[in-house]
């Protein structure tokens, strides 16, 4: 086996989805982001700040609950799961590291 074959078995299959699908997928992830968006907008203006740091955890939970909804990752109890675990752990480093850099980095 060369290296070009090495290689190329390390791309990722691309199964052909329809462009219904793709456009459902799409409008899912748009409206998934955008409700939580509004509804912290609304509901918490003081707390807007707080927008872009959820917006990043919760887009790569639509994307994968919305494009791949059969993949062991996008089921249900496991973004819910998850994200609340996530979520206890960055605001336990939050509170008790108080310098930004290190408690992003050990929330991550």
């Amino acid at each position: 086996m060369n290296l070009r074959e090495m290689l190329t078995a390390f791309r990722p299959g691309l199964d052909a989805a329809p462009p219904a699908e793709k456009i459902r997928s799409a409008v899912a992830v748009v409206l998934g982001l955008l409700l939580p968006a509004l509804l912290l907008h609304y509901s918490l203006p003081h707390a807007a700040y707080l927008g872009p740091s959820l917006m990043a955890s919760m887009g790569a939970a639509a994307v994968l609950l919305y494009a791949v909804p059969h993949s062991p990752m996008a089921q249900p109890w496991a973004l819910l799961l998850g994200n609340l675990i996530s979520g206890v752990i960055g605001m336990c480093c939050a509170m008790w590291i108080h310098d930004p850099i290190w408690a992003a980095s050990f929330a991550a």
